[in-house]
């Protein structure tokens, strides 16, 4: 057994003892009826059956919920369906100390391609937690054809969680299709003068509105210190080319002067 395999071993005994703990000692934190449902879901030997246990028991989301997803989610000897079930289930019961656990997944999921990331990644975006970030950008930096969904997803979630730190790495990502108008939004909410010329190009973008928009606003954000760059781009379009373009940032200026 690996070191990696050991730590996920003794994190699933801890939370496993811990929930015995404080249902014996009637937490109010952590109901009996929690130890019932781990009892009931082993007991239960059809699949979809134990998936409807877990979709219903998301439904109640709550600090007992967050523990026995997550002890079914680390669980190697639980079926892979309701393990990930498990984990996307997690949503609203997650809080800042699944991380680790989220982490600990997503990084053995990196060598064992369980396809847990399609639900880990977006949770741990959502807990918005900087210890997330070295992992999420390990993978954004991938550059695996057959990882696409993965590394597209991590950068989405970076560009959500991000800030001026994460800039250079969203402007190499801008070109990516898929994600650009993620990126877009990302680079728009925070800000950065690093991102300006990003965010002018972006305004070429005629078939996306949703990108030219939130390029606006962006820009917008940056105010006067946007102003160069823009009088700059305005300076470099030949006559007569892309008029809607040379328009949109005369707007941009115009309202950043006023």
């Amino acid at each position: 057994m690996g070191i990696r395999q050991l730590v996920s071993f003794f994190t699933l005994q801890m939370l496993f003892f811990a929930l015995i703990a404080n249902a014996d000692s009637g937490s109010t934190s952590l109901k009996v009826s929690d130890t019932n449902f781990l009892n009931k879901l082993r007991t239960t030997t059809v699949v979809e059956d134990r998936l409807d246990l877990l979709r219903v028991l998301e439904k109640k989301p709550s600090e007992s919920t967050r523990l026995t997803l997550e002890i079914i989610a680390l669980d190697t000897k639980e079926d892979e369906s309701v393990r990930m079930q498990a984990i996307c289930s997690l949503g609203d019961s997650a809080t800042k100390e699944s991380v680790p656990i989220l982490l600990d997944i997503l990084e053995t999921d990196l060598i064992q391609r369980r396809g847990f990331w399609a639900c880990v990644i977006p949770l741990l975006s959502n807990l918005n937690d900087r210890r997330v970030i070295p992992l999420l950008t390990r993978i954004a930096n991938l550059n695996k054809d057959h990882l696409a969904g993965m590394d597209h997803m991590a950068i989405e979630a970076l560009a959500e969680i991000g800030d001026e730190r994460e800039v250079c790495l969203l402007n190499s990502k801008a070109y990516i299709v898929p994600v650009r108008l993620s990126i877009i939004k990302g680079l728009a909410r925070i800000g950065s003068i690093q991102s300006v010329d990003i965010l002018i190009g972006a305004l070429q973008e005629e078939d996306e509105p949703e990108i030219i928009k939130t390029a606006e606003a962006g820009l917008l954000k940056l105010n006067e210190v946007a102003i160069p760059a823009l009088n700059k781009a305005l300076q470099e379009i030949a006559e007569g080319w892309n008029e809607s373009y040379r328009s949109r940032i005369k707007s941009i200026i115009i309202q950043i002067q006023q």
